[in-house]
């Protein structure tokens, strides 16, 4: 890549070079200038850093970006989703690999994608399960990625479910001597065993499986005030 260039340049065309990635800065084009066009096709390109696409099209002005008939697989999601002047966007003749991953550029080429790449219809997967199909018409459940997404579901779902059980568990017991209070205005005595060994207290939920009025006293002498302490904290 060049270091420095005029300032009146409207157009760059670097084609059949020999650069193999854009990554890091180019200070050039990323800054307001009058470049509108930059065309980096029929080169070796390998990959498109997301950070460094994308700094160069929201601070340039380029409206036209030509990457075809290079070896990108993977493309990066700011020529989608950045916040850039980008009118028209040239993609075909790269290795583009269809995974879980792309997903994004499957719907994308398929919705409004296909307004800013004029080329859409001939970007064709070159790896994976989708070989020699055009990527807008790839469903993402033909590549299994329905099954990834709903095992993920089952794992986050579960996890939720143990956390939830976990802090509904902590406040059950720090609210334990509450419960005790409640259950004995609703039913007049409490529930369980009376013949519990003394070390009662230090049981799970020991509110519910004693009768005895040495833990009951101190609850209902001090059960409401702890109770509106806590709300009002």
């Amino acid at each position: 890549m060049p270091q420095k260039i005029p300032n009146y340049t409207d157009w760059i065309v670097l084609e059949k070079t020999n650069i193999t990635e854009l990554c890091g800065t180019y200070s050039y084009l990323s800054q307001p200038s009058n470049i509108s066009y930059l065309s980096l096709a029929s080169g070796g390109l390998t990959n498109i850093c997301n950070g460094t696409i994308n700094q160069i099209l929201i601070k340039s002005n380029i409206k036209w970006l030509n990457l075809t008939d290079n070896r990108i697989s993977k493309i990066p999601k700011a020529l989608a989703f950045s916040e850039n002047h980008l009118d028209k966007l040239w993609l075909s003749g790269n290795l583009v690999e269809c995974n879980c991953d792309m997903t994004w550029l499957i719907d994308w080429l398929s919705g409004e994608g296909k307004h800013k790449v004029q080329d859409y219809q001939d970007i064709i997967c070159m790896k994976g399960r989708q070989i020699g199909q055009p990527v807008y018409l790839v469903k993402p459940l033909d590549m299994g990625c329905s099954k990834r997404n709903a095992t993920l579901f089952i794992m986050i779902f579960i996890l939720g479910g143990v956390v939830s059980f976990v802090i509904i568990t902590m406040g059950l017991i720090q609210r334990r001597a509450d419960f005790r209070w409640l259950i004995y205005r609703k039913f007049g005595k409490l529930v369980g065993d009376p013949d519990k060994d003394e070390n009662i207290d230090a049981m799970i939920f020991d509110a519910f499986i004693s009768f005895r009025s040495v833990h009951l006293t101190p609850i209902m002498n001090n059960w409401f005030s702890r109770w509106m302490f806590d709300f009002i904290i």
